[in-house]
């Protein structure tokens, strides 16, 4: 069973991920990120893993497609506590385009402010955008393409601002 939720504060913006995420949920994940971007100014992006303890490889794409999309602007911290997550980060090479850090806890106080997304039904086309986007980007990521990735996306960002 998966989660996906956040919160936007004064000082930081968090996407929290629990549980098995799974394809299913990258629709979320994607609501997640936008809803997070319309209420955010210039608070750091947080993403905390610490809760989950299987992401699919459509998630880990979906992340490294966040943290390209930041680039230029703010660095985006992903937050892990197992250990085979830090290891499918690394193996993908998403550390090259954020922050890792490890944690044995995160933001453990009961908030208001907290959002919690529900899975929803996502049509069958769109679903398969998300899958093929993510694994294009995950194929890209070897280290030698991924800091040539993250430079390309700064001049783009750069250039849209």
């Amino acid at each position: 069973m998966s989660k996906i939720s956040y919160i936007v504060t004064d000082t930081l913006a968090v996407i929290k991920l629990s549980g098995e995420v799974r394809l299913l949920s990258s629709a979320v994940l994607e609501e997640a990120y936008r809803l997070v971007s319309e209420q955010r100014q210039s608070q750091p992006l947080w993403i905390d893993l610490t809760e989950s303890f299987n992401l699919d490889s459509t998630i880990y794409g979906t992340i490294a497609k966040f943290c390209l999309l930041e680039a230029g602007n703010h660095q985006i911290t992903l937050y892990y506590t197992h250990e085979n997550i830090y290891k499918q980060l690394h193996t993908l090479g998403i550390e090259h385009l954020c922050l890792l850090k490890r944690s044995a806890t995160f933001i453990s106080e009961v908030d208001e402010r907290w959002h919690e997304l529900v899975e929803k039904e996502v049509d069958k086309d769109e679903l398969k955008l998300q899958v093929q986007h993510a694994h294009q980007i995950l194929a890209k990521l070897s280290p030698s393409q991924a800091m040539q990735l993250v430079v390309d996306q700064i001049s783009k960002n750069t250039r849209n601002h």
